[in-house]
């Protein structure tokens, strides 16, 4: 009967034993724990480094988009007033008497004034004072005809003419068989501006 409840009491004790002293880890266990910890903060480190950086990179691209919108506001500014003075001159026009010049100068050989070979189909016109390179349109008011052509040469250089045409020119305008007319010219284009296709890539 003793022995029985000295059993009884052991066993009671190493109960409060067990509850109050729980079994010790394996070191294994401690070393998982300690690698789990190690990847939770690594995990934890590198998400803040990343939302930094992301915020970083959207100021970065915020930037450079305002800067973009800037230069971009102001250079389309620029090609708004050289578009201006281009309509401007388109709408503004000046009458000349022009007759026209070929045959016997392509025959020679002839080269215009600003180098190049006389061709007399080509588009092309004398005028005294225009730089070479500037694009004229010239109409005929007589028949509506309008035709763009290119300064390359000088001339003429008779008495109460304005403009040299080339022949083709002269003949497609209407006033072949005329020889001289008045006709109305525009300044589309000088040398040193730019182009209209040129603007639309800025």
């Amino acid at each position: 009967m003793a022995r029985t409840m000295a059993d009884a009491t052991d066993r009671a004790m190493m109960r409060l034993y067990a509850d109050y002293h729980p079994p010790k880890r394996s070191k294994a266990m401690k070393n998982s724990t300690k690698v789990l910890l190690a990847v939770l903060f690594l995990t934890l480190a590198g998400a803040i480094y990343f939302q930094t950086r992301v915020a970083s990179y959207q100021q970065w691209t915020i930037q450079q988009l305002a800067r973009s919108n800037r230069q971009l506001a102001e250079e389309l500014g620029n090609a708004m007033k050289r578009l201006k003075a281009i309509e401007e001159r388109r709408f503004s026009f000046q009458v000349v008497t022009a007759s026209w010049y070929g045959d016997w100068e392509e025959r020679a050989g002839n080269l215009t004034a600003n180098g190049d070979v006389f061709i007399r189909e080509a588009f092309t016109v004398a005028h005294r004072t225009l730089p070479f390179g500037t694009v004229l349109m010239i109409e005929n008011p007589a028949n509506g005809r309008m035709l763009p052509a290119v300064v390359n040469d000088r001339g003429p250089y008779i008495s109460g003419r304005q403009l040299d045409v080339s022949e083709g020119l002269a003949r497609r305008l209407g006033f072949h068989k005329k020889g001289v007319t008045e006709v109305r010219i525009y300044t589309l284009h000088l040398p040193g501006e730019k182009n209209e296709s040129e603007q639309g890539n800025l």
